[in-house]
């Protein structure tokens, strides 16, 4: 393929990751520097999540935060390989952002020189991230150029959800801080889109942000590979340093990674911005729906970056970043994550069952003591890591011992059975992954059997839409799974190539539209509908109540799949 790239969705977290190169082979494995989930891009099979690009690679680009801007592809026997590529760049383009070159194609939310908002004045169309798509624009108030990013609407359309977003964006502007990139507002803009009607009310939500010229770290990590001690530590100062600021203020960032950290040319070195904090949230909202936001974020948020408490969905405090910064720390020294499975939600579980390779097993002479500073911040007990981020650089340069991190900030949040249940709850949604994958492949091959192999079809791969479970529980603590556990099944459903799912938003949408009642059964006349609308051949609904008598917090699950293809 010359002067050709395509845009890859990764199965994990649904990252849009753009590859380019000549000659291009028809199957081959990359990897998303988002999630850290390997997987083959067969180009037989990209009509349904690619699109060709043309034109070459600017010599400048715009990093605009929690954007993903590079793939990390091993290809061998594939020439060249495929690389990062920007579509026709604009006079004033940035490195390492992946530009598609062409909104309307994506279907963007906004077009150049559009007003959003009565305030800002849309130049270009730069990225699309996990949370939504990224805008330079022109602020006309002021005439500074900033970055605009939108929130997907299956974020914004949950009045609770939008009411705690708008609190904790209040508490991330208090963070002040040179290695932190400035949230500015958050604003609406109501519209009469065909997206706009995703959006509750038509309202579509948006933040605006410093824009970042320069690269991420994963992009850097992505290119040049693994970075000495002497060239990672000017880094991670920086980076601890706005993570201080931010615990300071009472803000946990939930979410850090070397996708969020961007890295600036300055005539006085390289900065490090930690960006993405307006996705974070103050660490001392607790209960009700605040809880519920948390948790559900978590399993929203990056698998080969969070820490144990997050995959389990206790109570998240500072101790979760120093565990995502030690995370980053083996990444910058070592060239991967600690931890990395075959689908997102096995990376996440991973870390409470298995106990991070040590450096030194992966790269031959590594520094000893580096090696016990980063595996104490990944301890899985919080209660064991370092109180502050600066802790942590202190104790790299070997300096006195650090302070020990005090029990009111890292305290077990579960008990071991708890812990236990949602470990087991993992468990069986890698068991429903492989018996739904199994039920439809079997029905795939009875239908030919049926017909004649010779004689049947070419079937396109099911498609299947798995509704917000049902909590039985009575316990609001654990709302979070109704939308936490789907989340988690369509990431290991879409793990493997035998079925397509249907995006969450659309689902949503559906939803709100038909004014479908909560239940575990659908008729044959919504099943109907839903094939209609969402175009998909199974729907999968669920409900989760407590275990009778058991004090450890254990739940069941109850889940069925039906066929929309009614008679």
């Amino acid at each position: 393929m010359t002067d050709q790239g395509l845009i890859v969705k990764c199965p994990g977290c649904e990252t849009r990751l753009r590859l380019s190169g000549q000659n291009l082979p028809a199957r081959f494995r990359a990897r998303c520097t988002s999630c850290g989930k390997a997987f083959v891009v067969k180009q037989k099979d990209q009509h349904d999540v690619t699109l060709p690009l043309t034109g070459t690679p600017g010599p400048n680009a715009t990093t605009i935060p929690g954007q993903q801007t590079s793939s990390d592809l091993p290809l061998p026997d594939a020439g060249a390989g495929p690389q990062l590529a920007a579509a026709t760049p604009p006079p004033t383009s940035h490195p390492g952002v992946t530009q598609t070159g062409a909104p309307a194609a994506l279907g963007s939310t906004f077009s150049a020189g559009e007003l959003v908002s009565d305030r800002y004045k849309i130049l270009r169309f730069v990225a699309q991230g996990g949370m939504g798509e990224v805008y330079e624009a022109e602020d006309q108030a002021l005439g500074e150029v900033l970055a605009l990013k939108t929130i997907r609407p299956s974020v914004a359309s949950d009045e609770v959800a939008v009411g705690l977003f708008k609190r904790e964006i209040h508490v991330a502007r208090q963070v002040t801080h040179r290695n932190v990139c400035r949230i500015y507002d958050l604003g609406t803009h109501r519209s009469d889109s065909p997206i706009a009607s995703l959006y509750l009310n038509h309202e579509i939500l948006f933040v605006t942000m410093e824009l970042l010229h320069g690269a991420s770290l994963a992009h850097r990590l992505d290119g040049a590979g693994a970075m000495t001690t002497r060239e990672a530590l000017p880094l991670i100062e920086q980076m601890a340093s706005a993570l201080d600021a931010a615990h300071a203020a009472g803000v946990v960032h939930r979410d850090f990674k070397s996708a969020n950290v961007v890295l600036e040319a300055m005539d006085t070195g390289t900065r490090a911005v930690v960006t993405d904090f307006g996705l974070a949230r103050g660490s001392q909202q607790t209960g009700g729906a605040s809880g519920t936001l948390t948790v559900a974020s978590a399993v929203m948020g990056s698998p080969a970056y969070m820490a144990p408490e997050q995959v389990e969905g206790g109570q998240i405090t500072p101790a979760a970043d120093i565990y995502a910064l030690g995370v980053v720390i083996y990444e910058m020294t070592v060239g991967r994550v600690p931890f990395e499975g075959d689908s997102a939600l096995s990376t996440a579980v991973k870390r409470l069952t298995e106990d991070p390779p040590p450096p030194s097993q992966l790269v031959e002479g590594f520094d000893p003591h580096w090696e016990e500073v980063i595996l104490r911040c990944l301890e899985r007990d919080p209660a064991k890591r370092y109180q502050r981020a600066s802790d942590v650089v202190r104790a790299l340069k070997g300096k006195d011992e650090v302070a020990e991190i005090s029990p009111t900030v890292a305290a077990k949040t579960e008990s071991p059975g708890k812990r236990m249940a949602k470990v087991v709850l993992a468990g069986v949604l890698l068991g429903l992954a492989v018996v739904a994958n199994w039920y439809m492949w079997t029905k795939r091959a009875q239908e030919q059997e049926e017909f004649g192999y010779l004689q049947a079809p070419a079937v396109a791969r099911p498609a299947v839409a798995v509704m917000e479970f049902r909590n039985l529980t009575g316990q609001e603590q654990v709302d979070w799974l109704a939308s936490g556990l789907p989340e988690m099944l369509s990431s290991e459903l879409s793990a493997g190539s035998g079925v397509r799912i249907i995006p969450g938003e659309n689902v949503v949408r559906a939803k709100l539209e038909l004014g479908l009642e909560e239940g575990d059964d659908f008729t044959d006349e919504t099943l109907q509908v839903l094939r209609r609308n969402l175009g998909t051949d199974y729907v999968v609904t669920g409900a989760y109540t407590a275990v009778a008598g058991d004090g450890d917090g254990q739940l069941r699950l109850d889940l069925r799949l039906q066929d929309t293809l009614t008679t």
